[in-house]
């Protein structure tokens, strides 16, 4: 029997775990776009990251054969986060996601010394609550390579592989520019649905798992400071997107293609085309939908950006899972077998900190 994919159902017990074959169940992933809104990459964006990762690993290395064996299984579990937090509703998942930084301050470097890197810190100087309103997949990622570093020491195929999958979720959504800033969706400058745009519509549509080429995994001196650096580099990148945004409109609007002004300072009409819009506020998915005017200018300037992303994602996942297994001694899992079925999953704990 070949390869197997576990996929996560809920019940009130918690996750369970069924075995179905991983290559028919990753393609339907990619075939199907199952990409929720607002779920950072994507589901699609999200299995390329953590399938490229296990090709930066050191191929001489037993970590290297144990995942590559095993590579659809972490692809396959990559998003399994964005269901604890959209399907489970487990408490406090929401913000393992992100981390707005320019809550701290602008620009980045401002922000990133004026946030402490420890936790503890964090709160003491900002308050507990308002840190954790704010985000803390910094603070995430360094818990789970913990985690992952416990597992491969315990030898436990089951636990190595889910915390390394779910490890892979949280890195790439440090990776992906909205998760760090405060505009997350354009909702402050009246671009709505430019978080799913970019990183979901944008990268399913042009990016395809070959483009990805990441460079090989480094061991980390310090998981939480890269792992904080990397948000900062995120943030860096959110005007282009939304400057991107903003050309594209104009160049559909010189066509005669014309998208809608999202913001909240609407009276009630789209601004470009002066036609009414959805009772809520938001556009509908026919203003964006075969416009191929936008879609050019915009995916021209942020497709560069979000393949480089990705490929940096992959690059630091791989050597996130180096460091936890060079952190616990290099153990040999070459002889480790490929999980069982019915093995549960730890979902993510809401009080970690």
């Amino acid at each position: 029997m070949g390869p197997l994919l576990y996929k996560r159902v809920f019940t009130e017990k918690g996750p369970k775990i069924l075995n179905k074959t991983i290559a028919a169940v990753a393609a339907l992933f990619l075939a199907a776009g199952l990409t929720p809104r607002a779920s950072a990459w994507g589901k699609t964006g999200h299995i390329y990251a953590n399938s490229a990762a296990v090709g930066t690993l050191p191929p001489e290395t037993s970590l290297a054969k144990f995942f590559g064996a095993n590579q659809a299984f972490l692809a396959a579990h990559s998003s399994d986060p964005d269901a604890w937090r959209d399907k489970q509703h487990v408490p406090g998942e929401g913000p393992h996601h992100f981390i707005d930084l320019d809550a701290y301050g602008t620009p980045s470097d401002f922000a990133l010394l004026n946030l402490p890197v420890k936790r503890a810190d964090a709160d003491a100087k900002f308050g507990h609550d308002l840190v954790e309103s704010k985000g803390t997949v910094d603070w995430t990622i360094d818990l789970w390579t913990s985690r992952l570093a416990g597992a491969m020491k315990g030898s436990d195929p089951d636990l190595i592989l889910a915390d390394a999958a779910i490890l892979g979720h949280y890195v790439a959504d440090a990776h992906v520019p909205f998760h760090s800033a405060v505009n997350y969706d354009g909702q402050l400058s009246g671009q709505r649905g430019i978080h799913a745009r970019f990183e979901e519509e944008m990268v399913h549509s042009t990016i395809k798992p070959a483009d990805l080429t990441p460079d090989p995994a480094q061991p980390l001196t310090d998981v939480l400071a890269s792992a904080r650096a990397w948000s900062g580099q995120s943030l860096d990148l959110t005007p282009t997107i939304l400057q991107a945004d903003i050309e594209a409109r104009v160049q559909a609007t010189q066509a005669g293609k014309a998208v809608p002004d999202t913001g909240p300072l609407l009276t009630g009409f789209n601004t470009f085309t002066h036609k009414p819009l959805p009772k809520d506020g938001s556009p509908s998915s026919d203003y964006y939908q075969d416009n191929p005017v936008y879609w050019k200018t915009f995916s021209a300037i942020t497709r560069p950006i979000a393949l480089a992303r990705l490929n940096a994602s992959a690059s630091h996942l791989g050597s996130v899972w180096l460091t936890a297994w060079q952190r616990t001694g290099s153990p040999d899992l070459s002889k480790l077998r490929a999980p069982t079925a019915n093995v549960p999953i730890p979902v993510a704990d809401p009080d970690a900190k």
